[in-house]
């Protein structure tokens, strides 16, 4: 079980990245990290178990 949160987490923050520039603009800006709010991690992680259930299920 530990092992698919962390598959899970993972897969959340590439999908929370900023889709471009996104490591430029991060660093420039690195003094107010841009915030996740729970809603969106929520959003996230129900949209990545639904997409990835089958191919997660592998894991554990």
């Amino acid at each position: 079980m530990e092992k698919f949160e962390l598959i899970l987490k993972k897969i959340v923050n590439v999908l929370a990245r900023p889709a471009s520039g996104g490591a430029r603009n991060y660093r420039a800006a690195n003094a107010a990290p841009p915030k996740k709010s729970a809603r969106t991690n929520k959003i996230m992680i129900d949209f990545v178990s639904k997409k990835n259930a089958k191919i997660l299920k592998n894991f554990y």
